[in-house]
């Protein structure tokens, strides 16, 4: 088995990256998860709460020791969006989104706060 770090979080836009570094002795696979959340986390007119984090993306890589990738994710208007009951649709949720990036939703090792307009 191998251990893994995780650079800085980079925001460009809605495109989410982080780099990823196999700090072991072995070749090893790390799986890299992009969660979103809202501060807030009321939706809607009716204001109910949603999860504090979701699964947005993933990606599985496998890594040489002392090897770097940069794991990539781009956020669609869905994947910032809530289930607006009233409208039967999709909105988008304006405002501040917190951006998660780790090995699993518990080991959370990158974060970042993107402006969703």
């Amino acid at each position: 088995y191998t251990t893994f770090a995780y650079g800085k979080i980079i925001i460009e836009g809605r495109t989410v990256s982080c780099d990823i570094t196999n700090t072991g002795l072995v070749r090893g696979a790390e799986v890299v998860q992009l969660y979103v959340g809202f501060g807030d986390q009321r939706f809607g007119k009716d204001q109910r709460e949603e999860t504090v984090k979701q699964l947005k993306g993933f990606g599985k890589y496998y890594l040489n020791p002392s090897e770097t990738v940069r794991a990539t994710f781009v956020l669609k208007d869905r994947d910032l969006s809530y289930w607006d009951i009233e409208n039967t649709r999709w909105a988008l949720k304006v405002g501040k989104a917190e951006v998660f990036v780790g090995s699993s939703s518990t080991d959370i090792r990158a974060t970042g706060t993107i402006n969703v307009n």
